[in-house]
């Protein structure tokens, strides 16, 4: 069970407002700069600013200027909701997709969690903290937009996990993103499956593996279905804590092949914890079986790097697109924006998208999107360089925080 939390307000603060909340003269609360208006979330804090007329359209004219003060800010999203008692075996947690980017939360007046990387999501358990059938306030407390670089800096300066375009690219004006970019939502459940890796040949090889925790008694159930039909099943006891590792083959799979060349097949494969005949968890994946290769081309000098793409044995003809990020303004992407932007790429006989690596991490819906169209994902690691230099960062910290 999820429960998306999607109506918010926001505040605006001078720095380091919020963190002291009272007056050290009065005793009295420290109010915002920029009082709390309405906000749905997913979103930057720019939208709501927008929607309430307090910043002009950043994207009119040169209006952008008038909107580089949000950056330096805090900013503060509030929300209320409310829970039943979670069933008997359960719990809740508190599941934050993206947030961007250094920032606090709390809950019920208790500090819960902090981040300061946009690209791993938040999750923690809540439900000793949780007022279930009453009013329950949850906090995020952003920090101001850190220091960093655009497309003109030193890569080897880099020291965030942050889209970086959004601090002044060739294709878009300065205005450094502050907010909750994904979906937010409380989540009851039984066990645990994280980190997940499917991997599959055109052989008919598959394997998976993942971390797991899960009450005493429980097993997994594997299902890999064409269509409806079964064509794999098995089932598995489990310790209640590790990692699961399993492989398997399936005679004469249908392949995945890209757009332009044939049909992008994708098989349905099911994981389920169950216990005594109760379904603790359930994750559910699209996949293709496929092999890619990339080779030296014929006659290349020893040493050149390998451009010829080998799809399930066949030398493929890449036609592609470097793919910026949707918008500037996170709550403008949505799932229509995506299939719209995708659709044209299909139409127009393309069969890679390259994810650039100044901008984020793309959506779960993007990729399985681009599975279902037969599109294959150049995935930069996001890292993309400043232009005055083009050294990796040797920070031990910084590079602890990227792997």
């Amino acid at each position: 069970m999820k429960q998306y939390l999607t109506d918010w307000t926001l505040c605006g603060y001078h720095n380091y407002v919020p963190v002291m909340e009272k007056s050290m003269e009065t005793n009295t609360e420290l109010c915002g700069v920029i009082p709390f208006i309405p906000a749905k979330v997913p979103c930057s804090v720019y939208e709501p600013l927008l929607e309430s007329g307090i910043i002009p359209d950043p994207y009119f004219d040169v209006n952008s200027r008038q909107c580089e003060w949000v950056a330096s800010r805090f900013w503060v999203f509030e929300t209320e909701f409310s829970a039943p008692a979670p069933r008997p075996g359960g719990r809740y947690r508190l599941v934050f997709e993206g947030l961007d980017c250094k920032c606090e939360i709390w809950l019920n007046g208790k500090k819960i969690a902090e981040s300061d990387n946009m690209y791993v999501p938040v999750r923690t358990d809540v439900t000793e903290l949780l007022r279930c059938g009453g009013a329950n306030r949850l906090k995020v407390m952003f920090f101001n937009a850190p220091d960093e670089m655009g497309q003109i800096g030193y890569t080897s300066r880099v020291r965030t996990q942050k889209a970086r375009y959004s601090y002044k690219w060739d294709f878009c004006p300065r205005l450094p993103s502050i907010g909750i970019y994904r979906p937010v939502y409380l989540e009851e459940y039984f066990a645990e499956a994280e980190d997940f890796d499917i991997r599959t040949d055109m052989h008919g090889n598959f394997s998976l593996s993942f971390r797991y925790a899960c009450p005493a008694g429980a097993c997994v159930r594997i299902r890999l279905c064409d269509g409806d039909a079964a064509v794999y099943s098995e089932e598995f006891p489990l310790a209640e804590s590790g990692v699961f590792s399993h492989s398997a083959a399936l005679e004469n799979p249908k392949l995945w092949d890209c757009n332009t060349c044939g049909e992008a097949i994708l098989y349905g494969l099911e994981i389920e914890f169950v216990q005594g005949g109760r379904a603790l968890l359930c994750r559910r994946f699209e996949v293709g079986f496929k092999t890619l290769e990339v080779l030296p081309n014929e006659g290349a000098p020893a040493g050149a790097p390998p451009y010829l793409f080998v799809l399930n044995g066949r030398k493929t003809y890449i036609k592609g697109a470097n793919l910026a990020p949707f918008d500037m303004l996170y709550g403008r992407i949505t799932e229509e924006k995506v299939r719209k932007v995708l659709s044209d790429v299909k139409a127009m006989n393309a069969n890679l998208v390259r994810v650039w690596g100044g901008g984020f991490i793309e959506s779960e819906y993007f990729y399985s999107l681009c599975d279902r169209m037969g599109l294959l994902v150049w995935q930069d690691f996001i890292q993309s360089s400043s232009g005055i230099d083009n050294h990796p960062s040797h920070s031990k910290k910084f590079v602890g925080k990227v792997m």
